[in-house]
């Protein structure tokens, strides 16, 4: 009887593969769809810093392919540069470093970020922590001086004005603070290949502001200046390190943004983007046991 049955079965239950579902969107192109959203915060840097920017950017994406070939090199790995995932986040390195970073310890920023941050823990999709903010991070640990806010000998006496802030300003700390207006149009082209639920940054920003209401501060600066709006979009929203659940995103946003209030009240470094977000990545497997699809069923 099973063996009448068994061709009838096969052609009803074809064994093949995984992925047993398909989408649309494939890994590269929401990869290259994410260095395409980041364009227009690059070239508002380059307007604004001219070769200095196009260096940081050079660099960053050349040393970071470079890291990536010599690790697939030694662990016998196929190199992934085509799915962009490495020039994305090397992309996105460059931008929270400032105009004048001295290049050649770049290089050490692409290693963590590449390697330390996504590779060690088993590639794309595995990292627990954002990898261009372990390499921040880790410049900022290792190299604190050159890490200092570009123009700060020479800051204006008198704020910019908000206009300023949201069309372009040179004197800023990082490259990626050039220009809000720029991370909104990264932001748009984000949310239209949906690589990123618009309650997400929303969410942090709405946080970002209230907080600063709270704790006495000039609640437009804190949210237009800094690196709030760049956070927002390409930090917070990051694939890997951030829950699975809606509900458990926009907790992350908001602990995210809570994180930088208090690194930028009770602490001395500034802007605290960087180590909110990887304090909030080592916080992402309990908000997704905490909030979970069918939890309190």
């Amino acid at each position: 009887m099973s063996s009448l049955l068994k061709p009838n079965a096969e052609k009803l239950f074809p064994v093949v593969s995984a992925p047993h579902l398909r989408a649309a969107h494939s890994i590269y192109s929401i990869g290259w769809g994410m260095v395409f959203a980041l364009l227009p915060v690059w070239v508002a840097s380059f307007i604004a810093f001219g070769r200095l920017a196009f260096a940081i950017f050079l660099v960053s994406v050349l040393s970071g392919v470079l890291w990536e070939w010599i690790f697939t090199k030694f662990s016998r790995k196929k190199i992934t540069v085509q799915n962009a995932n490495t020039i994305f986040i090397t992309m996105l390195l460059g931008l929270f470093l400032p105009p004048d970073f001295p290049l050649h310890l770049i290089l050490i920023g692409t290693f963590f970020t590449v390697i330390a941050g996504r590779e060690l823990f088993g590639g794309l999709g595995q990292n627990i922590f954002n990898p261009s903010q372990v390499g921040r991070a880790a410049l900022g640990i290792l190299f604190p001086a050159a890490m200092l806010p570009y123009g700060l000998s020479y800051a204006p006496i008198v704020p910019p004005s908000f206009w300023d802030l949201f069309i372009g300003y040179r004197n800023v700390g990082f490259l990626g603070e050039t220009s809000v207006l720029a991370v909104l149009i990264g932001g748009v082209i984000l949310l239209w290949k949906q690589s990123a639920r618009w309650e997400v940054p929303a969410s942090h920003l709405l946080v970002l502001f209230i907080g600063s209401v709270l704790i006495g501060k000039n609640p437009f600066y804190e949210t237009f200046s800094g690196a709030a709006f760049l956070g927002a979009f390409f930090l917070v929203t990051d694939f890997a390190s951030s829950p699975v659940t809606k509900k458990g995103k926009v907790v992350f946003a908001a602990m995210t943004a809570i994180f930088t209030l208090m690194m930028r009240r009770w602490f001395t470094y500034a802007e605290g983007i960087a180590f909110s977000v990887l304090l909030a990545n080592a916080a992402v497997p309990l908000i997704d046991w905490l909030i979970r699809p069918g939890k309190n069923k």
